[in-house]
């Protein structure tokens, strides 16, 4: 019942949020709108693409841990800000094609940084002003790069389009995207906008697709960035989790024979994907789910009516004593087998559940991101927190470490 849109739907009547992230969102559709809008950017994130996508991830997070390494020879600093940085960046990049480490890239995540801040903003005043101009400013650059990949990426758009027409999806790319692959690059291919110059295009296509990338950097964003400041944090302190993965790593790693992690290797780390779906369940990014009641039904006892904004606590339901055992409590690999009473399924709960219609179409993309970043840590680099911090955690408004990540030392393994 909670999956059936006639009953609960994501027709969310809120005109601020609405406004913000795009009134006709597929964050906001159900049923046959919904899984339309899904179609369009599903080849992009088939899985032949992630290896391309891989190749920028990997280099981008060697040169993340690098910088930081040398900043704590001189100073302590805090994670938290630094992931929330790399994770906007490489977003950015994936999805645009813009280098994380370029000025532009910068200047759109300081401008979306601010923006998502407006989001929780008032309506009226300053606040809403800069976030409403923020918001502007975003739409215009985005534009200025749509137009410009339909101009001087026209040859790769067209055969990419060929590729999808020919397969339903993206399949044997390799070589056509050898300089570097972003998911722009793919969905534009999949919709009905002319390449080349001088062309004239329907502005509503390019609304939609400004606010889709909208909503992919929002949601790419902020789960990984939080994700990876506690599984880090938890490293830190527990060096026993830190070691085993470490040992986990580097067996993977030396068995291919190569010192540079490969693309193929993340999916042979059952602990680490454990490790991640479990500090997910402990520390979600999100709150809850919002859903509106769209017929009279009775929920767990209770009448609720039509016209209803329900909240569904996230965070209860993945501290389920009845669905995880000791569920207060980090168990590194609970979700290393199959377990009965579907835990298996239930391990995705945080990215929408898996085979929820709005099950997060880049979920997989986001744990690529974390495990990328993870591995290169682990690999190359010991971390030690400052140890005046304790472990504790803040509930609002996500579950992130009370006094952020207080990093000490970032050094080279020997």
């Amino acid at each position: 019942m909670l999956r059936d849109p006639a009953v609960f739907s994501s027709n969310i009547e809120d005109g601020k949020f609405r406004f913000l992230i795009g009134v006709d969102s597929m964050l906001f559709a159900d049923g046959p709108p919904h899984i339309a809008e899904r179609n369009k950017i599903a080849p992009a994130f088939s899985p032949s693409m992630f290896p391309l996508y891989f190749e920028g991830l990997r280099a981008t997070t060697e040169r993340f841990w690098e910088r930081l390494a040398e900043d704590t020879n001189s100073k302590a600093l805090k994670l938290d800000p630094e992931l929330r940085k790399f994770y906007m960046g490489i977003t950015i990049e994936l999805t645009t094609g813009v280098s994380a480490d370029s000025e532009l890239s910068e200047r759109v995540r300081n401008l979306f940084m601010g923006f998502l801040d407006g989001i929780v903003g008032p309506t009226f005043g300053p606040w809403w002003d800069r976030t409403v101009r923020q918001r502007a400013e975003i739409v215009e650059i985005l534009t200025a790069i749509i137009n410009n990949k339909l101009v001087n990426e026209a040859d790769i758009i067209e055969q990419l389009r060929l590729n999808i027409q020919e397969h339903g999806t993206v399949r044997n790319v390799k070589s056509l995207l050898e300089n570097g692959a972003d998911i722009l690059q793919v969905v534009l291919a999949g919709l009905p906008l002319k390449t080349g110059p001088n062309q004239t295009h329907d502005p509503e296509e390019f609304r939609k697709l400004v606010d889709l990338l909208l909503l992919l950097w929002g949601a790419g964003f902020f789960t990984t960035a939080a994700t990876t400041s506690c599984g880090v944090f938890e490293m830190g302190v527990d060096t026993n989790i830190m070691q085993r993965l470490v040992v986990e790593q580097d067996e993977i790693v030396m068995q291919a024979g190569s010192t540079q992690l490969q693309y193929e290797q993340l999916e042979k780390m059952p602990l680490l994907d454990s490790y991640l779906y479990e500090i997910m369940r402990l520390y979600p990014a999100g709150n809850g789910i919002m859903r509106m009641v769209e017929k009279d039904v009775v929920l767990l006892g209770k009448k609720v009516t039509k016209g209803t904004m329900l909240f569904f606590d996230l965070q209860a339901a993945l501290r389920d004593e009845d669905i995880y055992p000791n569920a207060v409590t980090l168990v590194r690999d609970r979700f290393m087998k199959k377990q009965d009473g579907g835990l298996e399924a239930r391990k995705a709960l945080v990215f929408g559940g898996q085979g929820s219609p709005h099950f997060c179409v880049g979920a997989a993309l986001a744990r690529l991101m974390m495990k990328t970043n993870l591995v290169t840590l682990l690999r190359h680099y010991r971390i030690e927190l400052d140890p005046k911090q304790t472990k504790k955690y803040r509930l609002l408004p996500d579950y992130s470490p009370a006094s952020e990540v207080v990093v000490n030392t970032i050094a080279k393994r020997t």
